[in-house]
C-alpha cells in the first residue's frame, strides 16, 4: 500500500514540477532577448517549412506532424526528462537533499541543448543555458518540496 501512495505522490509531484518549469520558462522567456531571437527564428523557420510543404506535392499533414513532433521532443527534453531523471535517481537512492533535486534537474536541463549539438559558445546561448538551468532547478525544487523531502523514509507500523 505504501508503494501505491508513494507512486501517487511522485506522479503528482512530477506533474507539479513540470508545470512550474513550463510556466517559469514561458514567463522568463519574455524578458530574455536571446530567447526572443530563438523563438522568432524557430517560428519563421517552422512557418516557412510548413508553407513550403503545403505548396509542394507532398502531404502537408506529414510536415505539420513532423514540426509538431520536433517541438514536442524539445519540450520533453527540457521540461519533462530532467525532473523525471532526478526524481527517479533520488527515489531509488533515497536522497532527500534539495541540492540534489534542484542541482541535478538544473544541470540536465542546461545540458540538453549542448548534448543535442545545438549549443554554441555565444553570449545569447550562454544566457539561454542559464535560463534552462534555472528552469530545471525550479522544477527539481518543486518536486523536492512535494515528494523529495520524504524519499526513502520508511514509516514504522504501529505495534499490534
Amino acid at each position: 500500500m505504501r508503494f501505491l501512495v508513494r507512486l501517487a505522490v511522485v506522479a503528482f509531484a512530477l506533474g507539479a514540477a513540470i508545470t512550474a518549469g513550463f510556466i517559469f520558462l514561458v514567463v522568463a522567456s519574455f524578458g530574455e532577448p536571446a530567447m526572443h531571437e530563438l523563438i522568432a527564428g524557430l517560428g519563421f523557420a517552422s512557418f516557412f517549412a510548413l508553407f513550403d510543404a503545403i505548396m509542394s506535392e507532398g502531404a502537408p499533414d506529414v510536415a505539420a506532424l513532423a514540426i509538431g513532433a520536433a517541438l514536442w521532443t524539445m519540450a520533453l527534453m527540457v521540461l519533462v526528462l530532467p525532473p523525471a531523471v532526478a526524481a527517479a535517481a533520488g527515489e531509488i537512492g533515497g536522497w532527500r537533499s534539495f541540492v540534489w533535486y534542484g542541482g541535478a534537474s538544473g544541470l540536465i536541463s542546461a545540458a540538453m541543448p549542448w548534448a543535442a549539438g545545438a549549443g554554441r559558445a555565444g553570449e545569447g546561448e550562454l544566457r539561454i543555458t542559464l535560463l534552462l538551468f534555472l528552469t530545471g532547478s525550479l522544477s527539481g525544487l518543486v518536486y523536492w518540496l512535494i515528494a523529495g523531502r520524504t524519499a526513502g523514509i520508511e514509516r514504522s507500523e504501529p505495534a499490534a
